[in-house]
């Protein structure tokens, strides 16, 4: 597998060991992953029938994908990433997970935005080019879905309720604090690290433990925020700002705009919209309905076509 303007990306065998995986198993497992990324790679990408979708489970990349934004993980998708296949008879496709190696996540790494609250970590390779080691073509492909970008925002929606939202995750932090506190006494005697740089360390260093946990607080929060604003506002759980009771959103592209150009409109559900305008006077200038869909729907308002 080639991630863009690097080298190799290697796959690594854990079960079978390589000691004792058979020559068929190596061949199976290669061709399932080559049909993969094939399906992946092809105009016909989105096809659910055709597509990568054929090949791969859905819902744990999304989850994946929400894992490694949140802790921002330098390393994920590029190095420490675990994937599995069950048999046909259990579903037979490729699932990611389980979650590994997060010790360079929740902002402990200095280089490569690693401790920054804004950004994409998926975006690795814009932000360090000439890492050897950069992200497949994957998730590029992934955020391109639409339907993906729709599941994206439904079930992150539905973690920022529940699971993600920030006091449960204070929660989760300060169940540890309490679980660890007399492991931590002996660990910081053995290991006295607290406010010294142990790379990657980002700056600046808490002196005390009780800052080390207000900073991951302060972070995480923050890091939240920043997805909220910044994942894609699309499909059928697409937030509306203004009347809450509003079911669909107009834009213009651009704005103002002319014969030709696209006026953008986000429905939540599939309905009826009537499209009327007026000029400065209250005359009709222009009349048509649309049967719009969930999600982005784009048609041209035809300007030169307007009676005056």
């Amino acid at each position: 597998q080639y991630a863009a303007g690097s080298g190799i990306v290697q796959y690594s065998y854990v079960y079978p060991k390589e000691s004792s995986i058979t020559p068929e198993q190596k061949t199976y497992i290669k061709s399932y992953a080559d049909s993969f990324e094939n399906a992946l790679h092809a105009g016909s990408y989105q096809d659910t029938a055709i597509g990568w979708r054929h090949y791969a489970d859905e819902k744990t990349f999304i989850d994946y994908f929400i894992v490694n934004e949140v802790s921002r993980n330098v390393d994920g998708y590029r190095l420490s990433s675990y994937f599995y296949k069950d048999r046909n008879s259990k579903g037979g496709k490729i699932k990611a997970g389980p979650v590994w190696d997060y010790d360079l996540a929740f902002r402990n790494a200095d280089y490569c935005n690693g401790s920054n609250i804004d950004g994409w970590s998926y975006k690795f390779n814009s932000v360090c080019p000439t890492d050897f080691w950069q992200v497949p073509f994957w998730w590029d492909k992934f955020l391109s879905d639409s339907a993906f970008k729709n599941k994206l925002k439904c079930r992150w929606k539905d973690l920022r309720a529940t699971t993600l939202s920030i006091s449960h995750c204070y929660q989760v932090i300060d169940s540890i604090v309490n679980l660890t506190a007399e492991a931590r006494q002996r660990h910081f005697v053995q290991w006295p690290v607290l406010g010294e740089y142990v790379w990657p360390n980002p700056q600046p260093i808490p002196t005390s433990y009780e800052g080390e946990i207000q900073t991951l607080k302060q972070w995480l929060a923050a890091r939240l925020d920043w997805i909220d604003k910044n994942l894609s506002n699309v499909g059928s759980c697409a937030d509306y700002p203004g009347d809450v009771n509003s079911s669909f959103l107009i834009n213009t592209l651009p704005n103002p705009f002319k014969d030709g150009d696209y006026v953008i409109v986000q429905s939540k559900e599939s309905q009826v919209l009537q499209v009327k305008v007026m000029d400065a006077a209250g005359r009709l200038m222009w009349y048509s309905s649309y049967r719009l869909r969930a999600g982005n729907n784009y048609f041209r308002v035809p300007v030169t076509n307007w009676n005056g």
